[in-house]
């Protein structure tokens, strides 16, 4: 019942036949491409996308200036959907598709002199998922702000979350005034934190950052 409420949710069907002393098969249909998307593609003005991108009591429709965003997300779908909400808001987006890349941009950056001020961390990704990416920034000393994006609505979920090391829980689908809601709020404390002197350092943020430093001046020669 726990499956069949959160595929229907996702716009899918599930069916199950069974055959005596052979097992029962489940067959599981979801959508290619997300609903929201297809509308917008169609028509950019679509309901069924406002009803993401705003509301009636909206009143954020910008970020503080020279924001920077990393998205971590590796469906296109949602990279699309996410990036079309932030379009307005000035802020930088700098896009990977899994964790392994999250951990070494943001790391790289952080050591910078435009570190991200969010990275917004999909916790479900190829190579190292979000929980493990998460871990890794945090191991390093990355004390830069990480909202969650998932599609896990349980409480244990979001505990699980927090436990690798995230400031926020973003449940897809996003709302638009959500994210930027969740977005000023974690932007303006990180640039107070920063204001304070914090941030990625010492020994033991320089032994996760060289390696990456390395593998990326080798790529460019």
């Amino acid at each position: 019942a726990i499956c069949k409420s959160f595929i229907e949710k996702l716009g899918g069907s599930i069916r199950v036949s069974s055959q005596p002393g052979q097992g029962s098969t489940f067959a599981v249909t979801l959508p290619a491409i997300s609903p929201e998307f297809q509308q917008w593609q169609e028509d950019p003005q679509s309901p069924l996308l406002a009803k993401h991108m705003s509301s009636p009591d909206s009143e954020i429709h910008t970020l503080p200036a020279n924001s920077r965003l990393l998205l971590a997300e590796d469906g296109t779908d949602n990279q699309r959907l996410l990036t079309l909400m932030l379009k307005k808001t000035g802020a930088e987006i700098v896009i990977v598709d899994n964790g392994e890349d999250a951990v070494k941009e943001a790391l790289i950056a952080a050591s910078s002199d435009a570190p991200f001020d969010v990275i917004l961390m999909d916790m479900q990704m190829p190579l190292l998922d979000g929980y493990g990416a998460t871990r890794q920034l945090r191991a390093a000393g990355y004390v830069g702000a990480i909202s969650a994006l998932t599609a896990h609505a349980m409480s244990s979920d979001r505990e699980k979350c927090v436990a690798a090391g995230c400031d926020e829980y973003l449940r897809k689908p996003v709302r638009r005034q959500e994210l930027l809601s969740t977005l000023q709020r974690l932007i303006l404390a990180d640039r107070e934190r920063r204001g304070c002197g914090l941030g990625v350092s010492g020994a033991n943020a320089d032994a996760v950052i060289g390696p990456y430093r390395t593998a990326t001046s080798e790529e460019t020669h």
